[in-house]
């Protein structure tokens, strides 16, 4: 039996790349916290690295716009999730 959504609309995948990419096993999620840690890391020292010693960026303001940045992806992702307008 086929679930159905909105009138008759199936649920079936019929998508040739999705199975072909379940042959693949899914990435784990330490990978990507370990890539969010390196690229972090990598920001906050070069942006020590300019020329006699000169601070691009000081270390708390990466920290801080990081930080930021999540809160208003999450903000802005619920807003775009409950309303469906993207402007």
């Amino acid at each position: 039996m086929k679930n159905t959504f909105r009138g008759g609309a199936s649920n079936v995948v019929n998508d040739p790349h999705y199975e072909q990419m379940k042959k693949y096993p899914e990435v784990p999620h330490f990978v990507y916290a370990a890539l969010f840690l390196i690229s972090l890391s990598l920001g906050m020292g070069l942006s020590y690295a300019g020329p006699d010693g000169y601070v691009l960026m000081p270390a708390w303001s990466i920290l801080f716009f990081t930080i930021f940045g999540v809160f208003m992806a999450v903000i802005i992702s619920f807003i775009y999730a409950t309303t469906g307008r993207s402007d």
